[in-house]
């Protein structure tokens, strides 16, 4: 998993944060009379300075304005082909038989790609494949949200696979999650 380095403008703004409600003391003398303010009750609007700040902070470290969140990946599923139909599989898959894996991702904002590497008893066969995102009026007729596919037209053969997954967002935010099954 990606985690993103704190950068020196990330402290220094959060420094400010913290800081500005104390600057209020030295400055707001200097602009208004505060003669009528005893130092009591400073603490209310230093209270709602931070207030304002944190507000602002959480307002611009969020979609539209900034995506800092990495995309998460939920579950996978299998669909094999039975009759004509494309349904979900709790059974394991059987040699060359063909299948669609799904991974659902989600993000605060949006994924720009997702991709999908393979294994076999800790040899690659297939190396960051971009998925397609399932969209309504699929050729599998499946329905769901946030999910990419990949289509095993040939299926597999008998063997361990371990799949890896990785997910990018507009921001370059990325994150990956493995998942394994067998197939025989």
């Amino acid at each position: 998993m990606c985690i993103r380095d704190r950068t020196d403008l990330d402290a220094y703004v959060m420094f400010l944060g913290f800081a500005a409600p104390f600057g209020l003391i030295p400055i707001l003398p200097k602009i208004i009379d505060t003669s009528e303010f005893e130092r009591k009750n400073w603490v209310g609007p230093m209270f709602m300075s931070f207030m304002a700040w944190l507000g602002l902070f959480i307002l611009l470290s969020n979609p539209p304005f900034n995506d800092i969140a990495n995309p998460k990946f939920q579950h996978m599923e299998i669909y094999t082909e039975v009759d004509g139909q494309w349904n979900l599989t709790t059974e394991d898959l059987r040699e060359d038989t063909p299948f669609v894996l799904l991974i659902s991702v989600k993000d605060n904002w949006e994924i720009d790609n997702v991709q999908i590497s393979g294994s076999k008893s800790g040899w690659a066969f297939m190396t960051y494949e971009p998925m397609t995102k399932l969209e309504e009026g699929n050729q599998f007729d499946i329905s769901a949200d946030n999910m990419y596919y990949y289509h095993f037209e040939d299926g597999l053969n008998v063997e361990a696979y371990s799949f890896t997954f990785k997910a990018v967002d507009e921001e370059g935010n990325s994150n990956t999650k493995r998942y394994s099954f067998v197939v025989g």
